[in-house]
């Protein structure tokens, strides 16, 4: 008898163990389906969400919607690419995608361990997603021949001078750093004039549709 009790004294310090390791190796992640996140049945306002879980339901879904929309114009793209493009578009997208994802886990780290970690996390994928989707349709736009876009050079102001200095920044250009600050000035000029070299166009500094082409083109493959 004081056999069996000790062997099964040993084995529950052994089942509290292994439990015990479980839990450390292998954390549980929040989820919208345990307590305090299963709202997903419920009727929300994500207008006015009321409390974490339904500002973190609010966000994540509001992420599902541009991953739903960036998934739509990335099919539009595939379909009018040949065999050798789709493939290099796939690695390209699956690079995106862990770039993203790599991107928001630093973003967000501080908030890791906080209660409103999913909804940090969401609106920062749906940012990102959100800016490789207008990516994307702006290449169909060029590839479509419905786009004229404006042409910018030294002195150029506005929103347009704006969306070529993101572009500029982009880490896949490598180029030295610009500020968004909607003025073409000599730095922009600069970087431009680089990207035209590395892209085997006139380095003039201009932005005329065939810099903007290319410029989508790279950005997009």
């Amino acid at each position: 008898m004081l056999r069996k009790l000790t062997m099964w004294v040993r084995w529950g310090r052994l089942t509290f163990i292994l439990v015990a390791m479980a839990l450390v190796l292998f954390p549980a992640s929040p989820s919208l389906a345990e307590p305090g996140y299963a709202i997903a049945d419920e009727a929300v306002d994500c207008s006015n969400p009321r409390g974490t879980p339904e500002i973190n339901y609010c966000a994540q879904k509001s992420y599902e919607a541009a991953d739903k929309r960036l998934n739509e114009v990335y099919q539009k793209v595939v379909s009018g690419l040949s065999a050798d493009q789709k493939n290099q578009l796939v690695d390209i997208q699956l690079t995106w995608i862990k770039f993203r994802d790599t991107s928001c886990a630093f973003e967000t780290y501080q908030a890791r361990n906080g209660t409103g970690y999913i909804a940090y996390l969401s609106e920062c994928k749906e940012r990102l997603t959100k800016r490789r989707t207008a990516d994307l349709e702006k290449y169909l736009s060029f590839r479509a021949g419905t786009t004229a876009p404006p042409t910018l050079k030294l002195g150029s102001k506005g929103e347009e001078v704006k969306e070529l200095q993101r572009l500029l920044g982009e880490p896949k250009l490598s180029l030295k750093p610009v500020k968004i600050d909607g003025v073409f000035g000599q730095t922009p000029e600069a970087a431009v004039k680089e990207f035209q070299r590395k892209a085997y166009l006139p380095a003039d500094g201009i932005v005329e549709p065939k810099t903007w082409e290319k410029l989508y083109d790279v950005l997009s493959f």
